[in-house]
């Protein structure tokens, strides 16, 4: 059982930039084919919160920042 929310994302032939707090740690188990997946967050040290990132990335891009 996953503690927090969790997010489904799609990507096909273009992207999507998913954008969260600086109080929420990401954890993300995203399938790339033929496409990529970043995590480019920086959360803060006293973090509580999870947001569980899944999903595919066909020919496309899936981009999480701050």
């Amino acid at each position: 059982i996953q503690e927090g929310a969790s997010l489904n994302a799609f990507a096909a032939f273009g992207g999507c930039e998913i954008i969260v707090p600086k109080n929420v740690m990401v954890q993300t188990n995203v399938l790339p084919l033929f496409g990529g997946a970043s995590n480019k967050t920086s959360p803060e040290s006293s973090t509580s919160k999870t947001l569980h990132v899944t999903g595919t990335a066909l020919f496309g891009g899936i981009e999480i920042k701050n």
